[in-house]
């Protein structure tokens, strides 16, 4: 697959695009970029040519997230009717590109401008073709069993593609052009450009992607070629201003204040709808879907600011709760879905993405996410609205564990996932000696989410008044702690084992998984350090992050998807960890390489992974060649880290807010978080690093939010 570590992505609800940085999609195979929608490529090729050359990019932008300026120029001379030649940089093209997802139509608006000294007579071509593969193709998973394709169909100033699926539905893409072309043929239009020396030419084209029962005969209304403000004046605003109330957050570092604001940018983007459902698409372009696990995970880094996400993901997961057992779906009454697809594929059945169930840990996350939504908010009427799929969720944990209270999978097999935790490709889980883990697998860190998800959950049936409830679920977290004590401890490597495998043998290879383990508080505090000192060690952290295996394990390789890449949202996880047992300076140093990994990668945007490459081997974080960019939960990873790293600690129920042991890093003088809230309560407050580098708190402004600033270790129960 070619790479699109550099591609310009546009995203706007369920429409996304992703293009070359010219803002062409290439007419060649095996590359993943296109218009999509619904998991169907709806445009496959879409290149630009004047004269028969392509144009390079002079400037880009795409910061906007549904909107894209491209100017574009001739890198070589273009020979022009009647032998002239045009030299190279005299022709400029300025693309304003924008996405209108309520429409499902990308506007385009190109001027062409002569600056040479003699006239410019030459065409102007724009390829356009579509094979409206199914995402699950283009990415080479399952080869084509496909419908009819129809032919390109002209009218004048307009032209259809379209595809009738096996699945009974008609996938249209319509582009529409002002001023009409002059020729049009089988691949594409073409324009007879005609321009004297200074002089400029605009072309207009909209982009259209329809579902329909029946092939349409025209394009849908308000969808035809307009100027870029017009677009934006016309596009409807969002169902749910997600993000829009926020917390303000501003620092004493301009850089580290615009990956922040390019956190919650991305966050926005990735907003997408299924009906009248909204929730964070994981990630461009591959999981542009409802994912159990990492929309979970997403909303639990946004909370601090803006919990109406978390409590919008827990309803839609809940709707979509397991009922019934379905061995193709891996579907189990109480199970949290993993994944759910829209496309033809899935239509089909010939994916079990319809949802498909196969996630050992998004069940637990569930749970975790509803505790800690309550604890910020202050308020049990979340919990009593879903307390039947509370019930559902933790019946089917305690269906699932073994005699010793681990929750683990059997592996895969009919497109079925081989490995169901996050680290889910088949050969991210292995052994010391680089076997493969033997199912049944027990993860390390899913044990830790089993343990987090009872304790919160105890809180929350005490608070409602089951107190006999409570004293079980303690109980039983209490019993998972002492056993993983006994059996995921690895004394020869000082570290914990990965997970467990047949005949509960451990899986001795160090990897990162254990640092996930550290967030939840399972680990006994001093094997918890000792852990933490391992992982931010030079055979873990790279200098930008913490590795996915260690580079003494034979399986390591730095571009590996689990085996050696570095995940942003798993570091973000796992400095919570070392904070939570009061390995501040480790966490410091994993917060401060993310930063500056943030800083080299383009528009400051951290992606999916990126290579584990340490810092003493390539002088810039290398890039993963096919990681999603923007990603959600590594979108989330930078907010997460700050509010980790400012001890933000909410008592919802108590109406107060604990600041434990504040920690800013010397590149970051202060942070100013207006809006903060907290049981209904509000607060701004300022951190600010005095010289002797202690980090200190204060409220400004009005506040009726009680703060507490604690310099202790949070402690978990025994």
């Amino acid at each position: 697959m070619r790479s699109i570590a550099d591609a310009m992505v546009l995203k706007d609800r369920d429409l996304f695009m992703v293009t070359d940085r010219s803002g062409n999609i290439p007419g060649t195979v095996g590359h993943g970029f296109g218009l999509y929608l619904h998991d169907c490529r709806f445009v496959s090729t879409l290149q630009l040519t004047v004269g028969g050359v392509g144009l390079e990019p002079r400037a880009t932008d795409d910061s906007r997230g549904n909107v894209a300026l491209i100017e574009l120029g001739n890198d070589v001379d273009i020979g022009l009717a009647g032998g002239e030649i045009l030299p190279r940089q005299r022709l400029v093209v300025d693309l304003r590109r924008t996405l209108d997802g309520a429409r499902r139509t990308v506007f385009d608006d190109l001027w062409f401008r002569n600056l040479g000294s003699v006239p410019l007579r030459t065409p102007v071509r724009l390829a356009v073709s579509s094979a409206f593969e199914d995402i699950f193709e283009v990415r080479g998973l399952i080869h084509r069993r496909g419908g009819r394709h129809h032919a390109l169909a002209w009218e004048h100033d307009r032209v259809r593609l379209a595809y009738e699926g096996r699945d009974g539905f008609v996938r249209t893409t319509w582009l529409q052009f002002r001023p009409a072309p002059d020729r049009t043929d089988e691949e594409g239009a073409e324009w007879d450009l005609d321009l004297a020396a200074g002089a400029r030419f605009e072309l207009m084209v909209s982009t259209t992607a329809v579902e329909s029962p029946q092939v349409p005969n025209a394009p849908p209304p308000g969808v035809a070629p307009k100027r870029p403000r017009r677009a934006e004046r016309d596009r409807p605003p969002p169902p749910t201003p997600w993000l829009d109330d926020q917390v303000e957050v501003a620092t004493g570092s301009p850089i580290f204040e615009r990956i922040v604001e390019r956190s919650f940018a991305d966050l926005r983007m990735l907003i997408s709808t299924n009906g009248r459902e909204e929730y964070f698409a994981a990630g461009v372009p591959w999981f542009v879907a409802l994912f159990g696990r990492d929309c979970l995970i997403a909303a639990l880094q946004v909370l601090p600011y803006d919990p109406s996400i978390a409590a919008a993901t827990l309803r839609l997961l809940a709707a979509r709760q397991g009922t019934v057992h379905d061995a193709y779906r891996e579907e189990e009454p109480g199970r949290i879905l993993h994944e759910l697809r829209l496309g033809e594929y899935a239509h089909l059945g010939l994916i079990p993405h319809t949802p498909y169930y196969g996630s050992i840990d998004a069940t637990p996350l569930w749970l975790c996410l509803l505790g800690t939504h309550a604890q910020w908010t202050g308020e049990l009427e979340l919990f009593r609205e879903l307390r039947p799929h509370v019930d559902a969720a933790l019946a089917w944990i305690e269906g699932a564990v073994d005699a010793d209270g681990f929750l683990g999978y059997d592996g895969g097999g009919d497109g079925k996932l081989v490995n169901q935790g996050w680290k889910d490709s088949g050969d991210a889980i292995v052994d010391a000696d680089g076997s493969l883990g033997r199912p049944p697998i027990r993860l390390v860190e899913v044990q830790g989410y089993v343990y987090e998800a009872y304790r919160q959950m105890a809180t929350l049936f005490e608070r409602d008044g089951d107190a006999g409830r409570a004293r079980l679920l303690r109980s039983s977290a209490a019993g998972i702690r002492r056993a993983f004590d006994r059996h995921f401890w690895l004394a020869d490597r000082a570290f914990l084992a990965l997970g467990l495998q047949e005949h509960s043998a451990p899986l001795r290879a160090l990897t990162s998984n254990a640092g996930q383990a550290l967030w939840s508080g399972i680990v006994a505090a001093p094997k918890a350090r000792i852990t933490g000192r391992v992982m931010t060690g030079p055979r873990m952290f790279s200098g930008w992050g913490i590795r996915t295996l260690a580079v003494s394990e034979p399986r390591y390789d730095p571009l590996s998807y689990h085996l050696g890449s570095v995940w942003p949202h798993d570091n973000a996880m796992i400095v919570a960890g070392l904070r939570r047992y009061g390995l501040d300076a480790e966490a410091e140093r994993v917060f401060t390489g993310l930063f500056e990994a943030a800083i080299d990668f383009p528009g400051h945007r951290l992606p999916e992974l990126f290579a584990g490459y340490g810092r003493n081997e390539f002088e810039s974080p290398v890039a993963y060649p096919v990681a999603c960019h923007p990603q959600a939960w590594a979108a989330g990873s930078i907010p997460y880290l700050l509010a980790t790293m400012l001890g933000l600690e909410p008592h919802g129920f108590d109406r107060q807010l604990v600041v434990r042991r504040p920690r800013l890093p010397s590149w970051l003088p202060s942070v100013v978080l207006r809006g903060l809230r907290v049981g209904g309560k509000h607060a701004d407050l300022r951190f600010s690093r005095d010289l002797r580098g202690a980090t200190r708190v204060e409220a400004i402004g009005k506040t009726d939010l009680e703060v507490v600033e604690l310099s202790s270790i949070r402690r978990s129960p025994g």
